[in-house]
């Protein structure tokens, strides 16, 4: 459980200090290629991380990819509360 939470604060880090166009083709391809919960994790993490206003116009790509069925549809109840983190701080992004 340290571990996790390490890793979530060092994804919050790369969010503040790594521009979206780096970090966006680099994680969302981990998304969708790996199709588990751990990537998925790291995004909400780093998106937790990001300056709102930069974060915006990158926000289109990230609920696209969310979005996909192999993606977002499990019956593992964890994956399904990451997803359902990563898309609130997307919503709070969006609204901020």
């Amino acid at each position: 459980l340290i571990i996790l939470l390490q890793v979530q604060r060092a994804a919050e880090l790369v969010g503040y200090f790594v521009s979206p166009e780096v970090w966006c083709k680099m994680i969302l391809a981990n998304v969708k290629s790996m199709q588990s919960f751990s990537p998925v994790m790291i995004l909400a993490s780093v998106i937790k991380g990001s300056e709102r206003s930069v974060l915006k116009p990158y926000l289109p790509q990230i609920v696209l990819t969310l979005n996909d069925t192999d993606i977002c549809f499990t019956t593992q109840v964890h994956e399904t509360k990451v997803t359902c983190y990563c898309e609130i701080f997307c919503i709070y992004v969006f609204m901020g």
